[in-house]
């Protein structure tokens, strides 16, 4: 079984290596790195080609412009030739050297996604704060816990054709570009397993990551995708026994998601003022 692992690139020459060094530490070894630099200015591109100098597993491919995530990723699946697909960010890392070994039971049913756990770090100063996120019981039975509670596609292993035999893109230069593939994916899933196996380490870095620097822009942008998702149960393209958990879900992000990036905003603000 063949995992294709695709990382977006934009000028993250500080933690690159990082996020490398936990795959190609994997005692699993059957798997493709496919990275896409997005546009960057700093030395990652230099990085990524030292590293592939050594490692036949990587691959370095370009956006034509800096459109974002979504358009890296989009480039990252046409290029995939993995069964199973995991997205991550560059500065995130896999959880430890077993895995992706710890995966492959899980997998052997085939599912079309695998939901997993995962570790958030926040990285303020020279503290860290690190939480365990683990799917809990009745995720594994119901699917609006799974739209409710887990918002990123990173979160997720997902199955190669699942993207490819319904037609499933990511939006191109744009924020939140996973809120509504995640939820078209999973509505056109005929099996999701869920496990508790840490996949990741998504960490948060304080002046660094783009969720710190969001404005009061993003709110305008994030109701937008809400109201595409709406748009789309209209046009018959989410399952209809899945229409309700999509109000839940929107009923939950809304006032969630405009607290949190509030607090972002003001955070960053914080962040500069003691950086004078």
């Amino acid at each position: 079984m063949k995992f294709s692992i695709i990382i977006p690139i934009h000028n993250q020459e500080e933690f690159i290596a990082d996020g490398l060094n936990s795959i190609l530490n994997q005692f699993y070894s059957n798997y493709e790195i496919i990275l896409v630099n997005d546009r960057s200015k700093d030395n990652s591109s230099k990085i990524i080609k030292n590293y592939m100098k050594e490692y036949k597993q990587l691959s370095l491919f370009h956006t034509k412009r800096t459109w974002g995530a979504g358009a890296a990723w989009n480039i990252g699946l046409n290029n995939a030739i993995g069964e199973y697909i995991i997205f991550l960010d560059s500065d995130d890392i896999l959880e430890n050297n077993y895995t992706l070994e710890q995966l492959i039971p899980f997998l052997e049913k085939k599912p079309d996604a695998l939901m997993c756990g995962h570790r958030t770090k926040w990285w303020k100063k020279n503290k860290v704060i690190s939480k365990k996120f683990i799917p809990n019981y009745f995720q594994r039975k119901f699917f609006h816990q799974i739209i409710i509670q887990n918002g990123s596609v990173c979160n997720f292993i997902w199955k190669k054709s699942l993207f490819k035999d319904n037609n499933i893109t990511f939006p191109e230069n744009t924020i939140f570009e996973d809120l509504n593939t995640k939820l078209m994916l999973l509505s056109n899933a005929n099996n999701i397993e869920v496990c508790e196996t840490l996949l990741y380490v998504y960490n948060i870095r304080q002046g660094k990551s783009i969720t710190t620097t969001q404005t009061i822009k993003s709110l305008k942008i994030f109701y937008q995708k809400i109201s595409y998702n709406f748009k789309l149960v209209k046009e018959g393209k989410i399952k209809k026994n899945h229409k309700n958990f999509l109000y839940v879900r929107a009923l939950y992000d809304v006032p969630v998601t405009t607290l949190w990036i509030l607090i972002r905003v003001i955070e960053y603000q914080i962040y500069r003022f003691f950086q004078k």
